[in-house]
């Protein structure tokens, strides 16, 4: 795959440049003040052959895992805007959350996270809805039982 770095006479290109193109983008990921934390790198992709959902529905441990992460995202919804007792749980994600970012030195992933198959190591989030998303996850996988 080639990698290019788009400096001059580009910095950046964004979105698709004619209709069913190869489409651009680079994700910027923001902290609770609005602050870019960490940016992705740039990609490019092309959708050419979309799943066609009626045809071949999910079924089994994919259908599982589809539930799972629904359910995942509507409690993540919830923690993040929570107000009154939850309001408790939403502070401590945000402390770990805050606690693993690679700001200085010495911070170390959440013990919990889970470990990214390519390097081993446990992952770092750069966005705390997708750390309580991945975090509620796993604590839904390990309470499920296995299709």
């Amino acid at each position: 795959m080639a990698t290019v770095n788009l400096e001059t006479p580009f910095r950046e290109v964004g979105g698709n440049i004619r209709e069913k193109g190869i489409i651009y983008r680079r994700k910027h990921f923001r902290d609770d003040k609005g602050r870019i934390i960490s940016e992705g790198k740039q990609e490019a992709y092309a959708v050419s052959n979309p799943r066609d959902y009626q045809k071949t529905p999910p079924q089994g441990a994919e259908l599982q895992h589809i539930s799972l992460f629904r359910q995942a995202c509507l409690i993540t919804k919830e923690i993040l805007s929570a107000k009154g007792p939850d309001a408790e749980l939403y502070q401590d994600y945000l402390l770990r959350f805050n606690a693993q970012l690679p700001r200085t030195r010495g911070t170390r992933p959440d013990p919990q996270a889970p470990v990214d198959k390519t390097t081993g190591k446990r992952r770092r989030y750069s966005r705390l809805d997708n750390f309580i998303r991945s975090m509620v996850y796993l604590q839904l996988t390990t309470t499920q039982p296995n299709p």
